[in-house]
């Protein structure tokens, strides 16, 4: 199930989950997706897998990406900036430009 359509995926991961939006795509090429309201990360890679945080030793999404990037290696991509939701808008903004 490897990122070959962001919205397709979009799809999928916001049948779990009704909010949620693409964070980024991680250093190998798996795609995450964060539902606010579940605290709850999606990641399809070439399965899917659903996180919630409080199951995990991580309590916010800054601990997730940076778990992450340890784990995986640098994102390729990532919409997720240390400004919290004002962040992620800004950076979104910031890319339509």
């Amino acid at each position: 199930m490897k990122k070959s359509d962001e919205n397709t995926l979009e799809s999928i991961a916001r049948e779990l989950y009704h909010d949620a939006q693409y964070i980024g795509t991680d250093g190998d090429d798996a795609v995450h997706f964060w539902s606010l309201y579940h605290q709850a990360v999606v990641v399809i890679d070439d399965e899917m897998e659903t996180y919630e945080l409080a199951d995990t030793p991580l309590s916010t999404l800054g601990d997730w990406t940076e778990h992450t990037e340890a784990k995986r290696g640098e994102w390729d991509e990532l919409l997720v900036a240390d400004g919290g939701m004002a962040g992620v808008i800004n950076t979104a903004m910031e890319a339509g430009a």
